[in-house]
């Protein structure tokens, strides 16, 4: 519980168990892919030998990688987390991109330019798998071009037994090179409990805290004052 599997994108890669035609499509242990319209990008692992050697990798010995070459593509990975209900839960992810119009592969670039790609990270508190549902919470999206960068989730509380961490790369530009490697995903929580809500989130439990203050500190002012007649009936107003 509150741990993701296979955070470092390692062992053998598989080919999705729901579309065993799909062999250019190799997800690591643990993972599930996902792509959004007609493009459906190409998956592999990203090994130390892969140019330029030795930054295709951000930690262990392989690394996921999704890819199209003249074309765009909006994908990704996600996973199902098993987490304490009432937690506060944040991940992170590095994330590297190569997109480019020439064939440098230390250079996000070349003649026409990169492919303007993105990588976020969301959460579904509700633990569904549909990056395009409205439960999904994303965070700021970075373009981590010839780099390794940590990419963030917003922090999220989860009132259910699981979540679901989406990680997605969405490119503009159909450029020759457009290739999204991530590795190192961590998880944040913060356990959480029955505890009342801060006052003034705006959920029931809080207005009926509030009330309930107000009306006690009202009360207690009138009976110092010796104005509370009894059986009188006072309404204060919020």
């Amino acid at each position: 519980m509150n741990e993701i599997q296979n955070p470092d994108f390692e062992n053998k890669y598989l080919v999705p168990e729901d579309h065993p035609e799909w062999d250019n499509c190799l997800i690591a242990p643990d993972w599930t892919m996902w792509f959004d319209g007609p493009i459906k990008p190409e998956y592999k692992a990203a090994l130390p030998t892969d140019k330029p050697e030795g930054k295709r990798i951000f930690a262990g010995s392989q690394a996921q990688q999704w890819f199209n070459s003249y074309n765009t593509h909006r994908g990704g990975v996600y996973q199902r987390v098993q987490v304490t209900v009432g937690a506060l839960v944040s991940a992170t992810v590095r994330a590297s991109v190569w997109s480019a119009s020439g064939d440098d592969p230390a250079f996000s670039g070349g003649p026409q330019g990169n492919g303007k790609y993105q990588v976020r990270v969301g959460i579904d508190p509700k633990g569904g798998t549909d990056p395009n549902s409205p439960d999904v919470i994303w965070g700021d999206g970075v373009f981590p071009y010839d780099v390794w960068m940590e990419v963030f989730s917003p922090q999220v509380q989860c009132n259910t037994g699981h979540f679901t961490l989406f990680i997605e790369g969405n490119c503009v530009y159909p450029v020759k090179n457009n290739n999204c490697y991530i590795d190192s995903a961590s998880l944040k929580v913060i356990p959480g409990g029955n505890e009342p809500p801060p006052v003034g989130d705006g959920s029931f439990d809080s207005i009926r805290v509030r009330m309930t203050t107000i009306i006690d500190e009202a009360q207690a002012i009138l009976s110092e004052l010796d104005v509370l007649e009894a059986g009188a009936l006072w309404v204060i107003p919020i």
